[in-house]
């Protein structure tokens, strides 16, 4: 449900959790005030956008070409920005994993069309058409859950945050 909301984060994560990141060492450095416990595509955007401006931007101002690899959220909301996709159609964008994403941009930094790209992007899957349809499917498959319930939406959800409190 979550994963397909704009705006909706999901519960919160435990600090004791398995899954919290700020349990992973790699993580260490990161102060725990730092480390999302929860995170939508709009905050996932409000952290990235940051980085894209501070030093992505100025890397493609001096004419270099940047190489990107991120997780499938970073990349929705950096293609939202660049292509100015709205909040509602953004959500139903599929980013097949580990298929290169081609974007030129002209001199203001804004994508150029390639001749290449469909739907709502300006840029381009690398790739065989076909395989590239069904990593966008196999991606779209990871939020199918089969509903065998009669709860409403709104039920469901003050379901699942009771669950994930332990009430």
């Amino acid at each position: 449900m979550w994963r397909r909301s704009f705006d909706t984060p999901p519960p919160p994560c435990e600090l004791d959790s398995e899954y919290w990141p700020g349990n992973d060492n790699k993580y260490a450095h990161v102060p725990e005030s730092d480390v999302p416990r929860s995170e939508c595509l709009k905050d996932t955007i409000d952290r990235t956008l940051p980085y894209w401006d501070g030093a992505i931007v100025p890397a493609l101002k001096r004419g270099k070409t940047v190489l990107i690899a991120a997780h499938g959220n970073s990349i929705r909301g950096m293609v939202k920005a660049l292509d100015g996709i709205g909040d509602s159609e953004i959500v139903g964008l599929e980013i097949p994993t580990g298929v290169p994403l081609l974007y030129h941009l002209d001199a203001d930094l804004k994508p150029l069309k390639d001749p290449r790209s469909f739907g709502l992007l300006s840029g381009a899957f690398l790739g065989d058409p076909e395989e590239i349809k069904a990593a966008q499917e196999k991606v779209a498959a990871q939020t199918k859950v089969e509903d065998t319930s009669v709860e409403s939406e709104e039920e469901g959800k003050k379901r699942i945050l009771e669950e994930a409190r332990g009430v």
